[in-house]
């Protein structure tokens, strides 16, 4: 299906883009960007007269909840809020039931999102084990586990608990080793 955004304000600061322009969609891509574009025949066209056109934005911090605390939260009701607002990726923070701070949440996480996530979901995993402030130093040994597996990103904490400097060090330079330990391996 092919969809004609009309009149948008295209906004793209990645490509420093900032005026109003029609987007042509085609198959799930972007196909064409300019003014007046012609629509082809069996495409819809929508008005977007007032409106700014923007890629989706990345929610950096929510609470998905997933697993434990279901009654809060779930991935399918988080990723639908989040769709709704025009957010087409998110990332959960590590305060679940069990913690994420091990490998397995974090595989089980990124399984229920491709199963019943409507954006991309980006588990944070904990730099401590069970978010707790005791043990910090042994970061790279403990919460760095969920790090490792977080397709290769860098993106820990602990929920609301700044670390002490010399932990946080620790925790970076851990992060840092296991990286490099991994590159090598592969």
């Amino acid at each position: 299906m092919s969809v004609l955004i009309r009149s948008g304000r295209v906004i793209d600061p990645a490509n420093n883009v900032d005026a109003v322009q029609d987007v042509l969609i085609e198959h799930g891509k972007i196909a064409r960007l300019g003014r007046s574009l012609e629509a082809p025949a069996d495409v819809e066209v929508v008005d977007a007269t007032g409106k700014i056109v923007c890629p989706g934005f990345i929610d950096m911090h929510v609470h998905l909840r997933e697993p434990g605390q279901e009654y809060k939260e779930t991935v399918a009701t988080g990723t639908r809020a989040a769709a709704a607002g025009g957010f087409t990726a998110v990332c959960c923070m590590a305060n679940t039931s069990p913690v994420n701070d091990n490998g397995a949440v974090t595989d089980y996480i990124l399984a229920k999102a491709k199963v019943e996530g409507l954006v991309r979901v980006y588990p944070i995993g904990a730099v401590t084990r069970n978010l707790a402030r005791r043990g910090a130093g042994r970061a790279g040994r403990a919460g760095g586990i969920g790090l490792r597996r977080l397709l290769g990103r860098r993106q820990v904490r602990d929920e609301r608990r700044p670390l002490p400097p010399r932990h946080g060090v620790h925790a970076c330079r851990s992060a840092r080793r296991s990286s490099a330990t991994r590159r090598t391996r592969t």
